[in-house]
């Protein structure tokens, strides 16, 4: 099913919800009306399904089955701020290190690499 959500991440604030789906988006939900208030629509291929996400500052990380790592802007749904070929496998896993400058993701082919959070430079396998 395509409609899946694969993960949630609440913003720190507490007031809105992003969720990574099968049906190739992340979505922005306010927790208060229920509502969508973003979509960011990430391409049309099996491989462009989201499969996870978190927040980082005034943006968002999403990994796809692609192996590419967005940042997304809130106030700008159509245009990923950067889009960082992560991996050669698909991508299954995100985190960010408890001091938020770190992100680490992991792939299918057992492969985990760091990342600078803020600039998405390649810092290590």
């Amino acid at each position: 099913d395509t409609n899946l959500n694969f993960q949630v991440a609440w913003k720190p604030d507490g007031t809105q919800l992003l969720t990574a789906s099968g049906d190739k988006t992340c979505r922005l939900w306010d927790i208060e009306t229920k509502s969508v208030v973003s979509e960011f629509i990430m391409g049309n291929q099996v491989e462009d399904q989201q499969v996870s996400c978190l927040w980082q500052g005034d943006y968002l990380l999403t990994v796809s089955l692609s192996g590419f790592i967005s940042y997304l802007d809130v106030n700008n749904p159509s245009t990923p701020i950067r889009v960082i070929k992560g991996h050669n496998k698909p991508i299954t896993a995100l985190a960010l290190s408890p001091d938020r400058g770190t992100v680490f993701t992991g792939s299918h082919d057992g492969f985990i690499t760091r990342w600078n959070a803020k600039t998405g430079e390649w810092c290590s396998k």
